[in-house]
C-alpha cells in the first residue's frame, strides 16, 4: 500500500491534483471507518 503525500507535500502540485489528493483522500477514510464500523 502506498504512503500517503503529507499536507506539506501537496503545496507542489497544483490545485487540480492537489483536490484529487484530498478526494482521494477522504474516500479511503469514510472506507475505512466504514470497515471499522462493521
Amino acid at each position: 500500500m502506498g504512503r500517503l503525500p503529507r499536507v506539506k507535500d501537496r503545496v507542489d502540485y497544483g490545485d487540480g491534483v492537489q483536490l484529487t489528493v484530498l478526494e482521494v483522500e477522504s474516500r479511503a477514510v469514510t472506507r475505512a471507518r466504514i470497515t471499522f464500523q462493521s
